[in-house]
């Protein structure tokens, strides 16, 4: 299959392509009660179940935004929905997500899961800066590909935040990657370089 194809294909057609994909063995990732990425050809896969249109919109941002001399973010193609969800979801905001979209900052602030974390969080500071984080980097989301390069996938929990949320979300991740997480841990804490301000945050 040519990408000219998938991108020119019919909706049913593609659902149907998915379902017999699975069927002949093509899901390569995912589990039997969450999201399914099936692969539909050597170049192309699919991702579906819960999956939602802010995904989608921030992961095709990524792959104009991002240098692909350094990281590749894999192209979207299409995305068919079934269903809308605005709920912001990652593990920053607990394991049910959300449950709600933040119209202002002054909103995201007050939000009882990041007051649980710190209490006196004030992000007014950083409205004029925020910037695309990714919020679940871990090395199931990390893919070396045949030239060496590193694709980063599955952008479910990504949203526009302040730039320390990304090191943040690596605390919540850390019991589940006990030997990764420390280390990806230092490389956000070196590359960053939080403020003292934000350090404090």
């Amino acid at each position: 299959m040519q990408h000219s194809d998938i991108i020119t294909a019919d909706e049913d057609w593609l659902i149907d392509l998915c379902h017999r994909s699975k069927e002949e063995g093509g899901m390569i990732g995912g589990n039997k009660h969450g999201d399914k990425v099936i692969k539909i050809s050597e170049q192309v896969v699919v991702k579906y179940g819960y999956v939602q249109e802010s995904e989608a919109a921030t992961q095709e941002l990524a792959v104009h935004a991002m240098d692909r001399n350094v990281i590749h973010i894999p192209e979207v193609y299409w995305y068919i929905e079934s269903h809308r969800s605005l709920q912001p979801v990652g593990y920053i905001f607990g394991d049910d997500g959300a449950k709600t979209a933040f119209t202002s900052l002054d909103y995201l602030t007050r939000y009882k899961r990041l007051q649980y974390r710190n209490n006196s969080i004030d992000l007014e500071p950083y409205a004029q800066n925020l910037v695309l984080c990714h919020g679940d980097i871990c090395r199931r989301n990390m893919i070396m590909k045949e030239d060496g390069a590193l694709a980063l996938v599955d952008w479910a929990y990504s949203g526009f935040y302040p730039r320390f949320f990304e090191l943040a979300t690596l605390t919540c991740l850390s019991p589940y990657d006990k030997e990764f997480q420390p280390l990806v841990k230092n490389e956000f804490e070196n590359s960053l370089e939080l403020t003292d301000q934000e350090s404090k945050t």
